[in-house]
């Protein structure tokens, strides 16, 4: 693990709309503000310096007039080397190259011919960008494949505190499935000097052999479903089922060869028994025929008798759901009384007795009791016929599955014994029926032993499928092993880092003036920062008010810069961009919260800060923090 600090830093920024300069501005070390009023354009600004670095928008990211601009080039200077950017700006979702010049950017636009090409993606022939920038920073290059590799954009996404970006994540948002667990814990270990990439290649490569894993398994299921009985699917099972069908292929071929040789002995009993035996697989048929027609017959009397229970349990169930209806009624309504009868609209006469209980409508005496009683009797009945019903209902189901599938049996039975009178009815002795059956088993065997034949190339795909999956479990618990001895080997550091950020963040949140009350105690609450799953939680919660989003999400990105300036193995460049103001964040707080950061970086040194604001304090509005002037309503910074 390196023990130099990374150091980048924006020296200029300008901005061409084709040969016409529409923003040319000098940055420095420490803090740079750039002030002015809503929708002037200085999210843009910030927008084309992640751009200018690597960063890849997609298409929907780009604002005007920022999308019709022609190029944006930046001096920066990485680890105190000073070199100028330029990239051609495509709003249409494109990744063009960026051209890097050794110097800076006065002699840069002096010297066409010393301008070097890179792009975002490595090939064969040149390294990319990214590579290039890793090399300046003194980073290395840890792997050889970009599936392990991160890449400039992906660091950017960490340093840039993006407004768009939701208020309650740590990253820069990102709209692709490069947007993982991994690649996020990935970017902050590596920046946080808590791992140099190796930890990261080994939860790739895992994530690629479990889904290497996932395929085979679905791909193997394939050929169970076409190879049938999964026992016999190796290739020497079926090699041995083959020969094993030969040898009966040659008892038949010998048996064929004797009947066929017109010298050998035969026992022929004449054509008599030939007839005798087709009457009697005649009546055989005939038997069988009569014997499946009656048990249809008593099926489709099953099936009926089914069909009416089922309906049958149907009603029960109908009455038991109108009965809790009605008590659920009578619970609620309670004793109704009538004037006129429902019916026949005649007047009902009175009561004897007012209080008496009993029915309004017959005047029948009927106690609440006896109607709970009557509901319970009446609920119990029905209950005891339902298990009765379902009870029937089961062992009707099991005698048509019995029935079912005695009959296919029959039918079976049935198709052997029509087809053995249709040899019959074509032989006149037993030597021409002995030869037929002999034929008939003969090309059954020659198309058993095809179909095995077949299934040798499906079976040797399995075995290959099955030793390639033993492989990849390999692979996967070798990585799993890794994965825990170097998260074990770097558990000590991450214990450290983690709490020194949490102490840094909450520290800074106890200064803020909004209302928010947990911030005004946050140095005793529980923290937990959780890159993987992009949140951080304060005292187990993730969201706050929106405003108060805002400022516990810039106490985070302040204390990485914070901790980058002073810590020896963070590679996090000493470089911060925030564009954290919000509407919903009002004057007061937003200026206190810039003076907390200015206040926290006051006295360091070899860093450099970016921020945008709207609500500018007044001891802060000065040109030694401000970048440009400040931009009044309606003032563009881009100015087509």
């Amino acid at each position: 693990m390196t023990t130099k600090k990374s150091t980048l830093q924006l020296n200029r920024l300008v901005v061409y709309y084709g040969i016409k300069k529409i923003y040319d501005e000098d940055f420095h070390a420490g803090v740079n503000i750039i002030r002015g009023e809503h929708s002037v354009g200085k999210s843009t600004i910030l927008d084309m310096i992640f751009y200018v670095l690597g960063g890849e928008p997609k298409k929907d990211d780009w604002k005007y007039p920022a999308d019709v601009c022609s190029n944006v080039l930046a001096e920066i200077s990485v680890n105190k080397k000073t070199i100028t950017l330029k990239r051609q700006i495509n709003s249409e979702g494109g990744i063009p190259h960026i051209e890097i010049y050794d110097g800076n950017y006065d002699k840069a636009i002096k010297d066409v011919g010393d301008w070097s090409d890179y792009g975002s993606r490595r090939n064969n022939d040149k390294l990319s960008f990214s590579e290039i920038m890793f090399e300046l920073f003194d980073w290395g290059q840890y792997k050889s494949s970009d599936y392990h590799n991160l890449t400039m954009h992906q660091i950017m996404r960490l340093i840039y505190l993006s407004q768009s970006s939701d208020s309650n994540r740590i990253f820069r948002k990102e709209s692709t499935r490069s947007d993982n667990e991994n690649t996020r814990l990935a970017i902050a270990e590596f920046l946080l000097g808590l791992d140099d990439l190796e930890t990261h290649s080994y939860r790739q490569s895992l994530l690629k052999n479990e889904r290497e894993y996932e395929i085979s398994g679905t791909e193997l299921r394939t050929y169970f479903e076409v190879l049938g009985n999964t026992a016999d699917l190796t290739v020497e099972k079926i090699n041995e089922a083959i020969e094993q069908k030969k040898v009966e292929l040659d008892d038949i071929n010998a048996k064929r060869s004797l009947l066929l040789d017109k010298n050998g002995t035969f026992d022929d009993l004449g054509e008599n028994n030939i007839s005798n035996e087709r009457n009697m697989a005649l009546e055989k048929s005939h038997k069988l025929t009569m014997k499946i027609n009656t048990k249809n017959i008593e099926l489709d009397s099953i099936k009926i008798e089914l069909q009416d229970c089922i309906l049958f349990g149907k009603s029960l169930n109908y009455r038991m759901k109108a009965l809790n209806e009605s008590k659920d009624t009578y619970q609620s309504l309670g004793k109704i009384s009538f004037d006129y009868c429902p019916c026949c609209f005649t007047p009902i006469s009175d009561s004897s007795k007012e209080d008496e209980a009993g029915c309004a409508l017959c005047k029948a005496s009927e106690l609440t009791a006896s109607l709970t009683e009557k509901y319970i009797e009446t609920l119990n009945e029905l209950q005891y016929q339902t298990r009765q019903n379902e009870t029937i209902i089961r062992k009707l189901s099991e005698n048509i599955e019995y029935l079912e599938g005695f009959i296919a049996e029959l039918n079976i039975e049935l198709q052997s014994t029509q087809n053995k009178l249709f040899d019959l009815s074509l032989t006149s002795n037993h030597r021409e029926l002995a030869i037929a059956e002999i034929i008939e088993e003969r090309t059954a065997k020659l198309l058993e032993i095809s179909s095995l034949n077949e299934k040798i190339e499906s079976a040797s795909k399995v075995d290959n499928l099955i030793k390639r999956r033993e492989y990849i479990l390999q692979k996967i618990e070798a990585c799993r092993n890794k994965i825990t001895a170097l998260e074990a080997k770097n558990a000590e550091r991450r214990t450290y880092v983690y709490k020194i950020l949490g102490d840094i963040s909450t520290n800074i949140l106890e200064m803020d003036s909004g209302n928010e009350e947990k911030f005004k105690s946050a140095t005793s609450l529980s923290t937990e920062i959780d890159f993987a799953k992009d949140r951080w939680l304060l005292n187990e919660r993730v969201n706050y008010s929106d405003s108060s989003n805002v400022v516990k999400k810039a106490a985070l990105h302040l204390a990485f810069l914070l901790f980058s300036i002073t810590d020896e193995y963070c590679r996090y460049p000493r470089f911060s961009i925030m564009d954290f103001e919000c509407g919903d964040i009002n004057e007061e707080r937003s200026q206190n919260l810039q003076k907390i950061i200015t206040s926290c970086l006051d006295g360091k040194v070899d860093y450099q800060l970016i921020m945008t604001t709207s609500k500018v304090a007044p001891s802060l509005n000065n040109d030694e923090l401000g970048v440009g002037r400040f931009y009044g309503k309606n003032d563009y910074i881009l100015k087509i």
